[in-house]
């Protein structure tokens, strides 16, 4: 993990921060949606959405 990284502490250390900081990060829960924010396209994504748009 790259906090734990940038702390310099194990994983597990790490993990307990983040979830002492950000209770509401255990209760996450992943949702589908048909869109992409432009802050998560790299240029190999756009092979990938291309490929997508094909088999639809």
């Amino acid at each position: 993990m790259k906090v734990s990284e940038a702390l310099e502490i194990d994983n597990e250390e790490g993990l307990s921060i983040l979830e002492k900081v950000f209770p509401e990060i255990k209760d996450l829960m992943p949702i589908a949606s048909n869109t992409t924010l432009r802050s998560h396209m790299t240029s190999g994504w756009f092979i990938s959405l291309e490929k997508m748009v094909k088999k639809i």
